[in-house]
């Protein structure tokens, strides 16, 4: 009885140890961004910078063009059909978050409108294999801390649609899963190719929704 108790749990805990808790750091710059010297540590994101002037209350209505790829890390393993699955599923979390927070997704920008351009700029796909030994491997060893849950960044910036000016820009990146709670995640990533990116996405989607209804109620 004691042991079909202690197998769960012993799952249970391997599985949150490989789904990692907070990871946001640094990545180098990919050159999406038009002004990496302003960027700071944030609220929302390792790296972000407002422009202090800018007037967000005014904004309600948000353009989301397709999710750029071209600024990708030489680590990245995805090949065409992968990336516009992933592109896709991004820009849709978006804007889902957005609509969510009480802004128009629209597809033609007009005054009062802001445009947000992200790219990814690394995908790295986790150490399957070597996550799936962990997990049956004795107890003990699969609480050895190593990052092999893979690695997503992403760039991004929201530009006033009237005037062409950048608002705002954000960059970050996460190991596995991000710091974002994702049962699935929690439960696969360690062991599927892109779970653990797709979660990073939904996060970041939420983030920047956040943060842009956060800087429209302040201003």
């Amino acid at each position: 009885m004691k042991y079909t108790r202690i197998v769960p749990v012993f799952f249970a805990i391997t599985a949150l140890s490989l789904a990692g808790c907070e990871t946001a750091s640094v990545e180098r710059p990919a050159g999406f961004l038009r002004d990496y010297s302003v960027l700071n540590e944030g609220t929302f994101f390792k790296q972000q910078f407002v422009a202090r002037d800018a007037d967000f209350s005014k904004y309600r209505s948000v353009k989301v063009v397709p999710v750029n790829f071209d600024y990708l890390m030489d680590k990245t393993v995805a090949d065409p059909g992968d990336l516009e699955d992933l592109g896709r599923a991004f820009r849709k979390d978006i804007e889902k978050a957005l609509a969510e927070k009480g802004f128009k997704v629209t597809q033609y920008p007009t005054k009062g409108t802001l445009i947000l351009a992200v790219a990814v700029t690394d995908i790295e796909i986790p150490d399957r294999v070597f996550n799936a030994a962990k997990s049956l491997a004795p107890y003990g060893i699969g609480f050895i801390p190593t990052d092999t849950n893979g690695r997503t960044a992403f760039e991004g910036k929201f530009i006033d649609a009237e005037t062409g000016r950048t608002v705002i820009e954000v960059a970050e990146k996460q190991s596995g899963s991000g710091s974002q709670i994702n049962i699935k995640a929690m439960a696969i990533g360690g062991y599927m190719k892109f779970v653990n990116a797709e979660a990073c996405f939904n996060g970041w989607s939420k983030q920047l929704a956040a943060m842009l209804d956060e800087l429209k109620k302040q201003r």
